[in-house]
């Protein structure tokens, strides 16, 4: 069990063993191999690797150290590859306070969410509960939610931030302060396309700017938000008849879905490339977890963008069809593949962030979790307990399923050696459904739906 006592450090290691985060100046770091986390308030920490061996702790998002004032190297700690969880029997269970529109996102050893009322939070590995960030209002509560960094005020560094969108206005919040402010305003022509509920819209960024979608009359465009302060918004039509889902990057190239077909933006200019015969693509969350045979998490946008190529989810000739999107300039190649379902089956995207994943669609199915790369496939995992409705997983070279064994429903991870290990669900009375599994330091954290329709979330702390 871990001592969560909190001793005042002695002067001489203030820096070396005290919490660097305000408000926790009394706790003390404990260090674990490459991680190191605050026992009082479970917060990560950065170790600085200054040749001087200065050994401060630093926030993980803090860019200088605060002792010897070296450059501090962002990134994870390193996590133990292919390695189930110490204790994969006793998660830790945490709330999360609110519905959630899409999964949390890890940066800085940190997963981000942002609530259905507008609310941001963090969660830590070590943390017992969710730490509020910023309340950004219910109007951003269903907005898609974009990691990325902008220029700091002295245009010497980048600042690390969070955007997010209601149909007004397109904020950008600090991730190391907590400060947020707008960076663009409709002009009240234009509506900016922001409900993960209604709608598959994104949030897309590039070296220069950021993208969002706004609908303007009974038109489209997509406005390009320069990351300069001092530049000017640009937008650019699009023609598409119905539902629009976008934006996102792929291979450099811009992109978005309709039922004509994928427009990619080359020079400021929208080329069309039409799907396969037969194809109807899914463009709203509707579609996407209501299709015959095929059921997506929450929050999982049809457009899954990968290491190698993007996976748009939806049907041909009727049956639940994966369309491949491969970059061969200077256009786009779409081709068809049918995904590998006897009966019914689940969606979901391995894990980038982790670096064991390429980003591809996670298929569990009766028998199976699959890896789909397009015309061929990886089984991840193959045994006859695993269930068709179950949410796949990929993190850290582990395999997550869903099996039924004689002991009852239970999460059931698979390591690259061989190993198993099982959760059973029998303990959570009220699950209803995963969201998703996720990386966060050196463990996993698993988010699920309740039946009463609130979000919390399991974390194995590695």
């Amino acid at each position: 069990m871990v001592d969560t006592s909190v001793s005042e450090p002695r002067s001489d290691d203030r820096f070396r063993i005290g919490c660097p985060y305000p408000g926790c100046e009394n706790g003390r770091v404990e260090r674990i191999d490459s991680a190191a986390y605050c026992v009082a308030c479970g917060r990560p920490a950065s170790v600085c690797t200054e040749p001087r061996k200065c050994s401060a702790v630093n926030q993980t998002l803090a860019r200088y150290c605060r002792r010897c004032g070296g450059k501090i190297k962002t990134g994870e700690p390193s996590s133990a590859e292919g390695k189930l969880p110490k204790d994969p029997g006793k998660p830790q269970l945490i709330e999360l306070a609110d519905i959630i529109w899409e999964p949390p996102k890890p940066r800085a050893q940190f997963l981000w969410f942002l609530t259905g009322r507008g609310s941001f939070y963090r969660l830590a590995l070590h943390a017992r509960k969710p730490e509020l960030v910023a309340e950004l209002g219910e109007e951003f509560g269903r907005s898609a939610l974009l990691l990325s960094t902008k220029l700091s005020t002295s245009g010497e560094a980048s600042v690390p931030i969070a955007l997010a969108a209601s149909e007004d206005h397109l904020v950008a919040v600090n991730l190391a302060t907590a400060e947020w402010q707008v960076v663009y305003a409709r002009d009240g022509q234009d509506r900016l396309l922001a409900d993960l509920k209604t709608g598959c819209h994104a949030l897309a960024k590039d070296e220069i700017a950021w993208y969002v979608l706004a609908q303007v009359g009974v038109g489209m465009e997509l406005v390009q938000v320069p990351r300069a302060k001092a530049q000017v918004a640009n937008r650019i039509p699009l023609s598409a008849d119905g539902n629009v889902a976008g934006p996102w990057f792929h291979k450099g190239r811009l992109f978005c879905c309709s039922a004509q077909g994928v427009h990619v933006l080359f020079d400021n200019n929208w080329q069309v490339f039409d799907w396969p015969r037969e194809f109807r693509p899914f463009l709203t969350p509707q579609e996407a977890r209501q299709s015959a045979g095929l059921h997506t998490a929450v929050g999982t946008m049809p457009c899954l963008v990968g290491s190698d190529a993007a996976y748009v989810l939806g049907t041909r000739s009727g049956r639940p069809s994966l369309v491949v999107i491969s970059s061969l300039e200077p256009g786009f190649v779409c081709t068809p593949a049918a995904l590998p379902l006897t009966r019914t089956g689940v969606v979901a995207q391995s894990s980038k962030e982790s670096g064991a994943g390429s980003g591809a669609p996670l298929l569990h199915t009766k028998g199976a979790v699959v890896e789909c790369g397009g015309s061929s496939y990886r089984a991840l995992a193959t045994e006859d307990e695993l269930v068709a409705d179950g949410l796949p997983g990929y993190v850290y070279g582990v395999t997550v399923g869903r099996v039924e064994p004689t002991a009852g429903d239970s999460i059931r991870f698979y390591s690259p050696s061989g190993e198993q290990a099982d959760y059973r669900l029998a303990q959570l009375r009220d699950y209803a459904e995963g969201v998703g599994f996720l990386p966060l330091g050196s463990g996993i954290v698993h988010v699920y739906v309740t039946n009463q329709q609130e979000m919390r979330a399991l974390v194995w702390q590695g």
